[in-house]
């Protein structure tokens, strides 16, 4: 006597994926092993993951892809490292998002 034992791999999917305010998202897949990226416009900076895929379990591995406006990441900075002033002078200049962000980052570790 033989024992045949068959596997079936149910299609493992994961929830749909939003798309950040003021961002994209790039790529439709859902299924296991499909990426999706997610990239932000100019001025704003992702917090979370840029890149997740959908794993075997039906949950997308990293966090939340959020897109967050440089003006306000130097608003909530604390005034005692970033003055109001050295903000106003940021925004007014002609540096792209990451320049901007590194540029408050630089001030707030060196005032």
């Amino acid at each position: 006597m033989y024992l045949l034992n068959i596997v079936f791999l149910a299609d493992t999917h994961c929830p749909v994926l939003g798309t950040p305010i003021s961002g994209r998202k790039l790529g439709s897949g859902y299924d296991r092993g499909d990426i999706v990226k997610f990239k932000c416009k100019p001025g704003f900076v992702l917090k979370g993951s840029a890149i997740r895929e959908c794993m075997e379990n039906g949950v997308w591995n990293g966090t939340e892809a959020i897109c967050r406006g440089i003006e306000t990441m130097l608003a909530n900075a604390p005034r005692g490292y970033v003055s109001g002033k050295w903000i106003d002078m940021i925004l007014s200049s002609n540096l792209n998002a990451k320049s901007l962000l590194m540029f408050a980052v630089d001030l707030y570790y060196c005032q």
